[in-house]
């Protein structure tokens, strides 16, 4: 059975690196969503969010971008935020400074195209990430987020995702995905946090009230 270490990193990320945002500041949800766009799998994310009258930050991938066309207009026209996942979606700790400010930079410019406006947030592919990482996303205008609940939805078992729920609080950015990886499950993921916020009397807040 995973551990509260394992679904939540920010009692030790705080102290080590408190200029990343693990929690909300506003006791409220932040719903988080990475490795967006995907062809298949946002257009029914953004159907069930819709529907639940809900905001999320979409962490977006460059290359995915790219190869999606207009399907990153779709969700700022849901009034979601886009946040930076980088461009390839690779460990950002081995690179060198020139490649790793390449990365962020490819996706901000695609992500910039479309909104119209700076990116805001940042988010290290697979959470790997260290000083170097923090400091070129901070010199970017970039605040780093991360997440203080991992659903581990990405191994495709809902039972995995009901588990990591009881680690909810009113305060968690919790973080799903959008690729084929969870595909058989998302709708079913999204639904149970509904549920669970509903059952706790918790609220989710849009990504800029929950991240100032």
């Amino acid at each position: 059975m995973f551990s509260l270490l394992k679904h939540d990193p920010s009692s030790i990320g705080k102290f080590l690196y408190p200029e990343i945002k693990w929690r909300t500041g506003n006791n409220k949800i932040l719903l988080t969503i990475d490795d967006s766009p995907n062809t298949t799998i946002t257009p029914l994310i953004l159907k069930i969010l819709s529907e639940a009258k809900v905001e999320a930050l979409f962490f977006c991938i460059g290359r995915n971008i790219r190869q999606t066309g207009s399907l990153v207009n779709e969700i700022i026209a849901e009034n979601h935020t886009l946040g930076n996942h980088s461009f390839n979606h690779i460990n950002l700790r081995k690179l060198k400074d020139e490649d790793l400010v390449k990365e962020m930079d490819e996706c901000s410019d695609l992500l910039s195209s479309a909104t119209g406006k700076p990116i805001k947030y940042f988010r290290p592919p697979f959470g790997k990430f260290n000083s170097s990482v923090v400091s070129a996303a901070k010199a970017k205008g970039m605040s780093t987020v991360l997440w203080s609940l991992l659903t581990y939805d990405y191994k495709n078992d809902i039972n995995l995702v009901k588990f990591a729920y009881r680690y909810l609080k009113n305060n968690s950015i919790v973080v799903l995905h959008d690729n084929t990886k969870n595909s058989s499950i998302i709708e079913n993921s999204l639904y149970k946090l509904f549920e669970e916020v509903e059952k706790n009397n918790f609220k989710f807040g849009s990504p800029d009230e929950c991240l100032k």
